[in-house]
């Protein structure tokens, strides 16, 4: 069931990661159309902040998935 759940929220890490990405992207678009460079340098920082998170959450939850795996082969009374 762990490993079921850790599975589940590496699949929901990444789908909003993704949603993030694309929407801050859609931001530097509209803002290297304006001609907006602090605007654009921002976003651009705000991308590599949430990507180093993302990553170290998915740390976290390889982590945990290797955890329950292991637990889960283990036979009972050992």
């Amino acid at each position: 069931m762990s490993r079921i759940v850790t599975l589940s929220a590496v699949a929901v890490t990444l789908g909003a990661w993704a949603a993030a990405v694309l929407d801050v992207f859609w931001v530097v678009n509209v803002t290297l159309q304006q001609q907006q460079h602090v605007g654009n340098a921002a976003a651009l920082a705000y991308v590599v902040l949430i990507t180093v998170l993302v990553a170290g959450s998915l740390t976290y939850l390889s982590a945990r998935y290797g955890y329950a795996r292991r637990v889960s082969t283990r036979i009972a009374g050992e």
